[in-house]
């Protein structure tokens, strides 16, 4: 995956595949939750045409990691390596790099590790992945969006989160709290972005 979601209560684990690379650095960034939107959004640059960028045939097009607001949580150098195009899978887990928290919004980066002035082209890939047990549901009704909050691991509906319609800009339109059944009501339906949060707990999808 290279933008998705996790489940927060599933295997908590995110694989990593090499090929032909024997060491990787690898890190981990967990987005301020103030500022997630603007990291989702500027990591959308992530996939931008090949002919933008054709100095190499596979150029690792990644955003840049300082310029996304939040703060390095995991750092590591992975022995990646193996036999000439030979494939090693390595388990990269959250207990780790998320250092016990159970959610988050996280960078995630990893490099081909080169002696200092290589000038060999830069290996890599990166992930956006929301660790989040926040699942969200909406729907457009007369007075504006009613938006459906629920756990990912049970199904039920989730109590006292709050809601967030915002814009491209992460400016805040509209705001509600759910009820007991994990409802809640915005007075408008104007927006690019819904956000629920409770706890440290934070999930951001793009309004189509």
């Amino acid at each position: 995956a290279t933008s998705a979601s996790q489940l927060a209560a599933g295997r908590r684990d995110f694989p990593l595949l090499a090929v032909n690379v024997p060491r990787t650095r690898v890190r981990a960034k967990l987005l301020d939750p103030e500022s997630a939107v603007h990291g989702l959004r500027g990591y959308e640059g992530y996939f931008k045409d090949w002919s933008e960028d054709s100095r190499y045939l596979e150029p690792f097009r990644g955003v840049d990691y300082r310029a996304l607001p939040g703060r390095t949580l995991f750092e590591e150098q992975i022995d990646t390596g193996g036999g000439v195009d030979e494939s090693r899978t390595i388990t990269l887990e959250w207990e780790r790099m998320l250092r016990g928290r159970t959610a988050g919004v996280v960078l995630l980066e990893a490099e081909r590790s080169d002696e200092e002035g290589s000038r060999r082209p830069r290996l890599g890939a990166q992930a956006l992945i929301q660790v989040t047990d926040l699942g969200l549901v909406w729907k457009r009704s007369p007075h504006g969006l009613d938006v459906f909050v629920f756990s990912l691991d049970s199904g039920a509906g989730v109590a006292g989160a709050q809601v967030s319609l915002v814009s491209e800009e992460n400016e805040p339109v509209a705001q509600a709290a759910t009820d007991a059944q994990g409802l809640a009501r915005l007075g408008t339906s104007e927006g690019a972005w819904v956000v629920a949060r409770k706890g440290e707990d934070q999930h951001a999808v793009r309004k189509e």
